[in-house]
């Protein structure tokens, strides 16, 4: 008898426990949810020597509530930006499928970038992003633009209704190098032109009135590299020496 009842309190003690077992795999089948995240968690552009020094160190600001990306500091004026390398970081999404809108549907191109993530892209063009969330349903557009400066920042520009200001030597002279800077209360432009170097100051340069003043250089200037302190103007030559 006694057999008996310790059978069937061991009979009764396996159901329950294995009615735990199939309540807690039910929970757990419950409690999972398919993410909703559409968001973007990363973006740069691949390094590209041949484009860009230090391409991938580019800062791009992710804004998710606009649904924009782009870079703030644009890239120097003339920078190839028609077929560059994006690294893309997501939330573990679905799909995430770039457009590129070239203005004309027969060349207008479409990128996988979940399946494809080295395609280049052109940025030419008008370019979107649309990425699917896991749960298929939810979905997010992303303008993403790479910015690249129209006009030279060494160049002279003040807004005014013709725009771009002509440079102290002249519309007609043939310039092979320019540099402006600000230095002791005057703007010092520095402008070679057929070999010469030739150095145009003015206090007003709203009012044309540049002094010009030619310069013997003991060495081939690198205008680029141009820089005004407090105290005096540096600048390398054209092998480097400063």
């Amino acid at each position: 008898m006694k057999k008996q009842k310790i059978y069937f309190f061991l009979c009764i003690a396996a159901l329950f426990l294995s009615g735990i077992s199939c309540n807690s795999t039910e929970d757990d089948v419950i409690s999972y949810t398919v993410s909703e995240s559409v968001r973007v968690s990363g973006f740069s552009l691949a390094a590209n020597d041949s484009v860009l020094a230090h391409l991938d160190t580019i800062f791009f600001t992710i804004d998710l509530n606009k649904g924009q990306i782009y870079n703030a500091d644009s890239l120097p004026v003339g920078t190839d930006v028609s077929a560059l390398i994006a690294n893309i970081s997501f939330d573990n999404v679905a799909q995430a499928k770039i457009y590129m809108d070239k203005g004309d549907p027969a060349k207008n191109d479409t990128i996988d970038y979940i399946a494809n993530p080295t395609d280049s892209i052109d940025f030419t063009s008008k370019v979107s992003l649309e990425v699917t969330a896991q749960n298929g349903t939810t979905v997010k557009w992303y303008s993403v633009k790479v910015n690249v400066h129209q006009i030279d920042p060494d160049s002279l520009y003040w807004n005014t209704m013709f725009g771009v200001r002509p440079l102290p030597c002249g519309s007609q002279a043939t310039v092979d190098a320019q540099k402006a800077v600000y230095y002791k209360g005057k703007v010092q432009s520095f402008i070679v032109s057929n070999s010469t170097c030739t150095l145009y100051t003015a206090e007003d340069p709203y009012a044309d009135d540049w002094t010009p003043q030619p310069l013997s250089l003991s060495f081939t200037p690198d205008l680029k590299s141009l820089q005004a302190t407090d105290e005096a103007l540096y600048m390398l030559s054209q092998t480097g020496e400063l």
